[in-house]
This record gives C-alpha cells, structure tokens and sequence, in this order.
C-alpha cells in the first residue's frame, strides 16, 4: 500500500507541476515531499495573457494583455471586452509576497490572485458588490 501512496503523491505533482526535492527524508514521515517555493517581484515581469469572466449585476468576459516591468508595474496594457470596448490598465502596480499573493497596493479594491508554483499561472478572483470575477492569467 505504501508503493501506491508513493505513486500518487508522484502523479499528483507531476500534474500539478510540483517539484519534489525529497522523499522520506529526515523529519518527514515515509511519503511526504517538500515543496520548493519562494516568489519575487522577478517573477511578474514579462507579458502575461489573462482572461476573465464577470458576471452580477452585468455579464462579460475581457481578454487582456499586460506587461509588467520588474518593479511590478504595468508598462503595456491593453484590455478588450466580449462587447468590444477596449480599455488601459497602464496606471496599475502589482507585487507579489514570498507565498506567491499577488496584489494590487495601489488598488487594494482589485483582486487579489495566487502564482503557481511554476511561475507562469496566477489566479485572481474578485467580489465586489454586484460582480464576480474569475481570471486566469498566463504567462508569455
């Protein structure tokens, strides 16, 4: 039974992109695997592709394009929505704690997301009055 928790536990972190760096090692129980993490502000820059859905009081999905310079803030950005409108996000600035939180302290009202632990996938999800919002951005 031990073999097949071992399999698991590989499966689910090559799925989920999990690097191991040790199995049963000192002070771990048989079958435990230690996660490396650790994020930067390094780790937002570049361009990043998201896509968004909202719904409440109004329904829409957006697709944006945004590029973060390395001090977190927006150096591109151009947003589209289903109904065609266009907008700009260039006056963001986002961070990202050592956990992989990603936030907006210029914003604190915007969502706030997650990084995956292969740094090229956040999640954001936001609730305001009226909308919901899921968006999962990708990393270029």
């Amino acid at each position: 039974m031990k073999i097949l928790s071992y399999i698991w536990i590989g499966i689910l972190c090559i799925l989920f992109s999990m690097p191991l760096t040790a199995w049963g090692g000192e002070g771990m129980s048989s079958g435990q695997a230690m996660v490396q993490t650790g994020y930067t502000m390094a780790d937002l820059e570049g361009t990043w592709v998201a896509h968004e859905l909202t719904c409440g009081s109004s329904s829409y999905f957006t697709y944006t394009t945004v590029t973060f310079n390395s001090k977190g803030e927006v150096a591109s950005c151009k947003a589209t929505r289903s109904d065609g409108s266009t907008s700009s996000c260039a006056d963001l600035c986002f961070s990202i704690s050592s956990d992989g939180t990603v936030t907006c302290p210029s914003k604190p009202e915007l969502q706030h997301g997650i990084m995956s632990q292969d740094k090229k996938l956040i999640v954001f999800t936001l609730k305001s009055d009226s909308l919901y919002k899921l968006s999962i951005w990708t990393k270029r």
